[in-house]
């Protein structure tokens, strides 16, 4: 697991981020009570000068597991990001996770 949160409340909202090489990740949503989310996953990728950005949205029923496109190349630095928000009230966590669903 690369990073994880979560938050509490009505409509709470939670947001994980690292600081990778290229490859691939997961973002995982799960809620309690179990309910839908919308969110969204965003990737930067810098290599000297150069840089490239990729992101998507998601929506759905918790539990949730939504692939982040594959990014990056050799000597690439990266930043993924991942974030959920709550339809109603409850608790929400956001975990980021190397490699694909």
């Amino acid at each position: 697991m690369l990073d994880q949160r979560s938050a509490r409340g009505v409509h709470a909202s939670a947001l994980v981020s690292t600081l990778t090489g290229p490859g691939s990740a997961v973002v995982r949503v799960t809620a309690t009570p179990s309910q839908r989310v919308t969110g969204s996953w965003a990737v930067t990728c810098r290599q000297g000068t150069s840089s490239s950005r990729d992101a998507d949205d998601f929506s759905g029923r918790t539990p949730l597991e939504v692939a982040v496109r594959a990014f990056g190349g050799p000597g690439d630095s990266c930043t993924v990001v991942g974030t959920a928000k709550l339809a109603r009230s409850g608790r929400v966590e956001v975990q980021l996770f190397a490699g694909s669903a």
